[in-house]
């Protein structure tokens, strides 16, 4: 076939199956702007498909968003370059994938076209998408509300920024990546934070490394049976994941032959050995001046390679190009970059695009591995699936503890944002996800103290779930322990969620709970807290070791505690309190454990709700914070434009007890709190439990029994004494 005559077909076939897909979903928008070169603002949106230029000037981008976006969370932003053997194809190619993200994740999908063959030799086409992916990054804020500044930074608050493509596409996605890097002309705190790259070409026989050719197998391999045997050599009737076309001469999916290969890549007449041609050439450090001048020293190519972002790669078992994605899963596994390789059963060059029309389970399949793969790229896990799974766990959990002893007594108050308690009940309220009301639980001694002159320790706890998910039941087994040992009224609280209330919604009910437990001890539970020698702890685990941590010195700032009473006690355990970004400089060299402990887990998913980076991830970003807050992290009343009076602040805040997981992934971030502590005068004592991940005394620790019971023990009795610790007895 002539590429004249397949880019055609193409222009034909691609309007007619867009008309096939389902009607835009009523929560999505569609939109179109066109971007000289050196245009700086987006031009009007234009309400009907613009067909792509084959020429640089102008460059089309079809939007696809949600059309209310929700406030909440970091909007992610996905540009895309269609395929087309480089030579035909149009944004249009993408309205599957383009819609299923935007409205999976809320994202802001940008799909681009690029200079085509013949007409724009090689590297036009990927200069043209370089072009793209400069004026997507300088004006992401302005013409999407996509906050990109920062994401550059670990934790930095920015949203994530993917770029990937679709066959050639993929090429030019993977051309991209370390593209940016070597040029650096991305605005300062901007970077591509993902690649996704799906049935792309990478390699040619020549530039193969070495090490890798008994891998690359399947040009020869599936020569003839591209596109599931296809149905003849560039005729287009069929070849899709069933083996039949539409039946009107349409594809079900675009045929990759040898032949047609051949012809696409003779009229693209690349220089094979540029890195503008593939990511590969990286390695040969003879080659990377040409992606960058200044780049003489013979590493300079593998550094680039190793900064390259979290990668998603998927090819067909039965692909030509197959094994350029799965030579390159291993070439960038080998260089300490994360990445995931996807491969389609019984597919050749297939993807979920329009072409795509073999319906069933093989359709099914490929898309939910493309929206999954995009997922797992964003650092995202389904936190309300999260959420299920952890409401179920908890009361069953709580169940297979030992019976309250009938010294101690557990009930319920739920106060509304009005400060009024409702009255109490015996039977489990279920946690609320607004700010009003509030459920606590109170754990107490049946009878108070014999002395009439004691005042019972109050203690007043926060729940983990990474502010999305968890109940005031997690901490059953602590709050008995508290109430036992020290004849203490223990209180755990619940708070708002994200993402229904975002940041810094948790800390702010929080507070408000705070407030009203201090005004109201003495009337609910004869405890004086105005009294010399009266115990006031505010504690937490995981998310809740943050909340509290945070609400030591907002106390103090804020100043709206009945007068007489302060917090005397921070129990603080496993908690995320720092990000790259705000660590302080002194201390940098300390902050080691989100590297050294990010293949540890958090104990094993059976003892523990796993910590790992993506998870926290997923939590950073629908939490989306303000990291230079002082409701985010304590750390940020150092910073004395956040904070004026900051340092006097830290200078009285009350003794804090720390408690983390040698394998944790937050363990610095309380290490590095110990020392921030104890140079500031506060007294502060840190315990770090030997062997655990993201571990703690709460009704977890003991799911599916693969903490050992002699750990357990050592875990209860640092906690115990932790807290034994605060309250000076």
């Amino acid at each position: 076939m002539d590429l004249l005559e397949f880019r055609a077909r193409v222009a034909q076939w691609e309007p007619e199956l867009v008309k096939t897909l389902p009607p835009l979903p009523s929560g999505l928008v569609e939109e179109y702007i066109a971007i000289p070169p050196t245009q700086t603002q987006a031009q009007d949106l234009y309400t009907q498909p613009q067909s792509p230029s084959p020429s640089p000037s102008p460059k089309i981008l079809k939007i696809t968003r949600p059309s209310n976006p929700p406030p909440s969370t970091n909007t992610p932003l996905i540009l895309l370059f269609h395929g087309g053997g480089f030579c035909a194809g149009s944004i249009e190619q993408l309205a599957r994938p383009a819609r299923e993200f935007a409205a999976a994740f809320g994202a802001v999908v940008v799909c681009a076209s690029y200079a085509l063959t013949p007409e724009h030799p090689f590297p036009a086409g990927v200069e043209d998408a370089y072009g793209t992916v400069l004026w997507v990054g300088r004006n992401a804020e302005e013409v999407f509300g996509v906050k990109l500044r920062g994401n550059s930074k670990e934790g930095g608050g920015g949203s994530a920024f993917v770029v990937g493509g679709v066959s050639a596409g993929g090429n030019i996605a993977a051309a991209l990546a370390p593209l940016v890097i070597a040029r650096g002309e991305l605005p300062e705190g901007v970077k591509i934070t993902g690649s996704f790259l799906v049935i792309p070409r990478l390699l040619v026989e020549e530039i193969v490394p070495a090490e890798y050719k008994a891998l690359w197998t399947s040009r020869e391999e599936n020569k003839n049976r591209s596109n599931d045997g296809g149905s003849g050599e560039d005729r287009g009737e069929g070849g899709g994941a069933t083996g039949t076309g539409a039946g009107d001469g349409r594809p079900s999916s675009m045929m990759l032959t040898p032949s047609l290969i051949a012809k696409m890549y003779t009229a693209l007449n690349p220089d094979v050995h540029s890195p503008l041609f593939s990511p590969f050439n990286y390695a040969n450090a003879a080659t990377t001046a040409s992606a960058n001048a200044t780049a003489t020293p013979e590493e300079e190519g593998e550094t680039i390679l190793r900064q390259l972002p979290r990668t998603y790669l998927q090819v067909g078992e039965r692909d030509i190009l197959r094994d350029d994605g799965v030579v390159y899963e291993r070439f960038l596994r080998e260089r300490g970059v994360e990445v995931k390789l996807d491969v389609n059963p019984g597919l050749g060059h297939v993807a979920y695009t329009i072409f795509m029309h073999c319906g069933g389970e093989v359709e099914d399949g490929v898309r939910e591995r493309t929206v999954e793969g995009m997922r797992w790229l964003l650092g995202l896990m389904d936190l309300l699936e999260l959420r299920e799974k952890i409401a179920q766990w908890e009361p069953e959990l709580v169940k297979t503890l030992p019976l309250l002893s009938p010294s101690l007594v557990e009930e319920y108050i739920t106060i509304s944002s009005t400060s009024t308690a409702s009255s109490i009940t015996t039977t489990t309220t279920t946690t609320s996800f607004s700010s009003s009301p509030k459920t606590i639980k109170v754990t107490r001694p049946l009878h108070p103290p014999p002395n009439a002159n004691a005042n019972a320790p109050l203690i007043l706890l926060f729940h983990g779930g990474g502010f999305c998910t968890g109940s005031i039941e997690q901490l059953t087994r602590p709050a008995r322990e508290f109430a036992a040992a020290f004849s203490a009224v223990v209180l755990t609280a619940s708070y708002a969620f994200t993402p229904e209330h975002p940041f810094p919604a948790s800390v702010e009910d929080a507070f408000e709970t705070l407030l009203w437990v201090a005004r109201n001890a003495e009337q609910r539970w004869g405890v004086d807290l105005k009294r010399e020698g009266s115990a006031f702890v505010v504690g937490g685990f995981s998310a809740g070791g943050n909340i509290a941590a945070v609400l030591a010195p907002l106390s103090v700032v804020r100043g709206e505690l009945p007068e007489g009473v302060k917090v005397t006690g921070s129990f603080v355990v496993i908690p995320p309190l720092l990000v790259k970004e705000i660590v302080p400089v002194d201390y940098e060299a300390l902050w080691t454990s989100r590297e050294e402990n990010k293949g540890s887990g958090g104990g094993g998913e059976s003892s523990s709700v796993t910590l790992t980076p993506t998870l926290l991830d997923a939590i950073t970003t629908a939490l989306n914070p303000d990291v230079h807050s002082p409701l985010f992290s304590p750390f940020n009343h150092a910073n004395a434009i956040a904070t004026p009076e900051g340092e006097d602040v830290l200078a009285r805040l009350p003794r804090t007890y720390l408690q983390v997981g040698e394998r944790d992934i937050l363990r610095d971030d309380g290490v590095v709190y110990e020392r921030f502590l104890e140079a500031r005068g506060v007294e502060v004592k840190l315990d770090v439990n030997p062997g655990l991940g993201h571990v703690a005394y709460t009704v977890f620790m003991q799911r599916g029994g693969e903490v050992e019971e002699s750990v357990q023990e050592g875990v209860k009795e640092r906690t115990v004494e932790g807290m034994r610790w605060l309250l000076g007895m």
